[in-house]
């Protein structure tokens, strides 16, 4: 059960993506922007001091956190929400104006950007496996399967 969703139960971003960002803020003369302004759900660390690489996420389609299986499903378009200090409630004209520069994904021209991938859940590795729904912070990841990045609802099937 969801509530308050977006589309999708889940969203997943990542330290190195919004380390990426951040990076072309500060080039730009810009400040740094929180994780919060994206408001993701799980936010998988490695960022610039680990070997995961900025936007790697945009090619997972199944991982594992302790038993439970999550499916990505497609690129997450950032909507005005995500220029909104979440303390402040002061608007700015970013990421998006950043992100417009670099994850405009869409293929027939849209003006979406891109930042993080929705996700569902599939299952769980060991039904009978105490407490193994749960995901807590510092779990590990496992990539289960990799695939080409999906942006459009049209271009997801099943799988």
């Amino acid at each position: 059960d969801t509530t308050l969703n977006d589309g999708f139960p889940i969203l997943v971003t990542s330290e190195s993506s919004l380390d990426d960002v951040n990076e072309r803020l500060k080039k730009n003369g810009k400040d740094e922007i929180e994780m919060n302004r994206f408001r993701p759900n799980l936010v998988i660390r490695g960022g610039a001091k680990s070997n995961m690489k900025p936007f790697e996420e945009d090619t997972w389609k199944a991982i594992q956190i302790n038993n439970v299986i999550l499916y990505i499903v497609k690129g997450c378009p950032r909507c005005k929400q995500s220029c909104t200090n979440q303390e402040t409630g002061e608007r700015y004209e970013e990421p998006l104006e950043i992100l417009s520069t670099f994850r405009r994904m869409n293929k027939n021209g849209g003006d979406d950007v891109y930042f993080g991938q929705n996700v569902v859940f599939i299952g769980l590795v060991d039904e009978n496996q105490k407490g193994g729904n749960l995901i807590r912070v510092g779990d590990e990841v496992k990539v289960l399967t990799r695939g080409k990045a999906v942006w459009d609802m049209e271009e997801v099937q099943a799988e």
